[in-house]
């Protein structure tokens, strides 16, 4: 295959995955993007518990893998209070793992934490939720 048509695939499989989640209630795909080897999607969706997510990552196909280059997953409550939000956004140097970090309930709680995509926060979403 080729690399469009990888990446092309790989935002397939984001939307099933969201479609098919037992926790994902609604989704709304805000921009969704792919160019040659990179794509780029942001999505928001409406959680069983009434909480919100917003998904947002861009990837790149590279050496035959989707390979996440940034990302942001941000987890609200109706009140738009934050849950976590985990992202690569290279502002805490000072956090292990850098840049991939947590932020715990509030803005100022950050945790390390090691690089993830929106796979693994869905399962981690899922563990909460059970």
């Amino acid at each position: 295959m080729l690399c469009h048509e990888q990446v092309a695939e790989h935002l397939m499989a984001v939307r099933i995955a969201l479609l098919t989640s037992p926790v994902v209630t609604d989704m709304r795909v805000i921009q969704e993007q792919a160019l040659g080897d990179v794509g780029y999607f942001r999505i928001r969706c409406k959680l069983a518990n009434t909480d919100e997510v917003l998904f947002m990552e861009r990837f790149r196909w590279k050496n035959g893998a989707i390979a996440v280059e940034k990302y942001s997953f941000h987890w609200q409550n109706t009140e738009a209070k934050l849950i976590r939000r985990w992202d690569n956004a290279p502002h805490h140097p000072e956090i292990s793992g850098f840049p991939h970090h947590l932020h715990e309930a509030d803005e100022s709680n950050i945790q390390p934490h090691g690089p993830v995509d929106i796979f693994e926060i869905l399962r981690i979403i899922g563990e909460a939720l059970a």
